[in-house]
Order: C-alpha cells, then structure tokens, then sequence
C-alpha cells in the first residue's frame, strides 16, 4: 500500500552529500550563487573538510551553507535523507558510496538527484528500489551529470520539436559530443579502472544490452532500417567522422529508459508525449578519422580489463590520480564541451523522386555548448535538477509520474530553460 512522506516541512530543501568532491565543489558554488532563497546543507564524512568548503564559500560568495557531518551507516543516512526535500548526491563511485544513500532516499520519500553515469549502477538500483520510491512518493533522477542528461535533454526537446513542427512521433534521434577541451577527473579515472571488479564483466554486459533500463521493450524489428538517420543527414548538417562515445552506452540506456517509461503511460492513458513506437536512439562521438575513433575504443577498453587481469595497476592510478582531484583552475577556464543532435520525424512514407531516390529526411536538429568544465556543468545540472523537483508549479513530466526512479528528460522544457539562465547555450530547430 502507497505510504506517500509529506516532505515539505523538512528542515532543509536540498543537502548535496559529497560536497568536498571534485564535482561536488561545483555544485556546491552553483547553490551558494543561487538567489532563490534554498535553505541548504553541505553534507559528508570529514567534518573538516565540509568546515574548510563551508568557509570558502561564505568568503567567495557571502553564503554559508550548514554543515552535516554523516556516518556511513543506514541509520545516519536515512536520518540525514528524512532532514531534506531534495538530496544531491555527487560522491562516487556509486557502487561503493551510493547504494545506501539512494536506499535512504528510496525509503524516506525525499526527492534524489545524482551524477551517476554507470548503467550496472542505475540497473541494481531500478531493481532494489523502484516500488520503494513510488510507494513513498520519491521522484529519484540519476544520471545528471555529463553522463546522460546533455543526450537525454536534448533528444526530448528534438522529439517535443517534431510534435510541433511535423505534428508526427519520431523515428529515431541521434547526439553526438561535436567538440570539446577536457580533462578527466581523478573520480572519472578510478571509476573507469575499478568498473570490472566493481560490477562484474557479466553485469556490465547485461547492462549493455538495449533497452535494459527501460520499463517496457519495443515490439518492432530491431533491423528496420528506415530508423537510420541517413548518410546524407549527417553530411548535410556536418556532424562528421562519428564513432564510439565515452558516455554513449549510458546515454542510450538513459534514452532508452525515457522513452520507455512515456511509452508505458501513454498505455495507461496518461496524457504525456510519448516518442513513438518506433523510435530509436544513438550516442556517438566526433572524431579527426574513423583511425583516431578506433584507438580511442581501444585505450578505453584496455583501461577497463587491463586493471583487472593485472590490480596493482589500479592502485597505481589511484595514488598518481586519486578521487577528488581534477584539472585546475587555470585548465578549467580554456574547457568547453559541444553535443550536436539530430532527429527524423516519422512521416507518412514520401514517394520518391523521378530518379527513384527517397526524398531527403525531414526532422530537427539540436545544439547545446558549455562553454567552462565539464565537472562544472555536471554540477550545474545536478542542481538546477533538483530545483524543478522542488516546484510542483513546473509542468513537465515528473511531477505529472511522481514517485518512482526517472530520467533527466522528464524535467523537460522548464530544466533547459534554467539551465540556458545558467549559461548553457541550447538550440533546437528544423532541418
């Protein structure tokens, strides 16, 4: 039976728990600039640390958040998830730090935001505590990071453009990071050398497979080729060389989800724009030549098996890299990031030209820039999340689901709007 927490006379309306990571720094400058009137905590195991954070940012920006120092116990956490409307959470790697944290929330009805880009992670946590969070009313978005929300965001808005412009579902949607100056995190690094022994070469497989996230599986052929965005698409809009992306796998699992959870309730009569039956997604990744692509698979696959055939090499980055760390201030300030999108609408089937050619795809295509560190923007979108779950007056997707585990592209349109506030360039238009 559904036992729904009324959560709006807790004492905080967000705590970001892992505040003194690299991320975590971001998101916790992001809150203190905020003008919003959040009543707000830092929260995490160094007292100290959180002390050292919290006065920094009373001298950089003349707002103090409260300090909460918390064990790493189910009963300090579900304490600390029962003080809060919205918990933040930024520290990884999630399989260690994160399971018990997202089980507080889950239990305890309180709103769960996070920067999770591992799809094993998202899985288990789906499979423990879905019916724990719609039973108590928790709206629980993982995934807010870099890893997935740019692909997820931008592919609702290309589909929601569709709708208006062709007044038709989509066939299929693509986004690929078009550019970028970046530098991996100490966090980044150790969760890419520890994800084997972390989860399992099995797990991580399963993970893979499409559609694994999503409530519900398409019941169409996986071989129809009309769902491919054409050769001539992507010449047209300059996309270029494309190829495997570092967070591809878990944008499409995302995606995926996304499309399932609409799918299911347009089922149930649900009023909510669904992507359409036939729809299909792509991560990739803009590349010099198809050469440098392939390297680059290749180095991201050594780094993932190779610690765990040989672990000192595990430890090894962890003491020359370890977590927390990440590029400096002076490196953060030349980092940009680039996602270029495109989507083709489903038509009514179009008869070919005299030369017996199909005609070109019609459809949108989308952009989002930042320009700063990706980390930044990580955290940035962690919290501008959190604050439309905070406002029941915001129309879009989630609040209208309610408790359950969602995506990032169920904040829809209001989340781009606040993050175009913040800085983030995003663009939507007809081919």
């Amino acid at each position: 039976m559904a036992r729904f927490f009324n959560n709006s006379d807790r004492e905080y309306d967000v705590i970001l728990f892992g505040a003194t990571g690299f991320t975590g720094r971001f998101a916790a400058m992001h809150l203190a600039e905020m003008d919003r009137g959040l009543k707000w905590a830092i929260a995490g195991r160094s007292g100290a640390k959180l002390t050292k954070l919290a006065e920094g940012l009373r001298l950089k920006t003349s707002q103090s958040p409260d300090v909460i120092p918390v064990e790493f116990t189910t009963k300090s956490l579900a304490a600390l998830a029962r003080q809060t409307r919205c918990l933040v959470a930024t520290a990884g790697p999630f399989p260690q730090h994160g399971v018990l944290v997202f089980k507080s929330c889950a239990e305890n009805g309180t709103y769960y935001v996070d920067i999770n880009g591992e799809t094993p992670s998202v899985l288990e946590m789906i499979k423990a505590y879905e019916e724990a969070a719609k039973s108590t009313g928790a709206m629980m978005v993982p995934s807010c990071g870099v890893g997935s929300l740019p692909a997820d965001l931008l592919t609702c808005l290309m589909v929601e453009k569709i709708k208006e412009t062709y007044d038709c579902p989509t066939l299929a949607a693509l986004t690929s990071v078009h550019d970028s100056r970046v530098q991996a995190s100490g966090g980044t690094l150790n969760g890419l050398v520890t994800s084997v022994s972390s989860y399992g070469l099995r797990n991580i497989l399963k993970a893979g497979k499409p559609w694994a996230l999503s409530p519900i599986h398409p019941a169409r052929s996986q071989t129809d080729g009309r769902r491919n965005i054409s050769k001539d698409t992507i010449e047209r809009l300059q996309l270029g060389t494309l190829g495997f992306g570092m967070t591809a796998a878990h944008d499409q699992a995302i995606v995926q989800r996304t499309w399932g959870l609409l799918q299911q309730e347009e089922h149930s009569g649900l009023k909510l724009t669904s992507y359409g039956p036939n729809f299909d997604f792509r991560s990739v990744q803009r590349y010099p030549s198809v050469v440098h692509g392939w390297a680059f698979w290749v180095l991201v696959w050594v780094m993932t098996i190779l610690p765990a055939i040989f672990p000192p090499l595990k430890w090894l980055i962890k003491l020359l890299v370890p977590p927390g760390s990440g590029p400096n201030e002076r490196e953060r300030q030349k980092n940009f990031i680039e996602y270029r999108g495109v989507a083709i609408a489903e038509l009514k089937e179009d008869a070919q030209d005299v030369q017996g050619n199909p005609p070109p795809q019609k459809g949108v295509q989308a952009k989002l820039r930042y320009n700063g560190d990706s980390y930044m923007l990580s955290g940035i979108m962690a919290v501008e999340a959190a604050v439309i779950l905070l406002d029941p007056r915001r129309d879009c997707v989630a609040h209208k689901l309610g408790g359950g585990i969602l995506t990032p592209a169920t904040l829809g349109q209001p989340l781009a709007d606040r993050l175009r506030t913040a800085g983030v360039q995003i663009e939507i238009e007809a081919l």
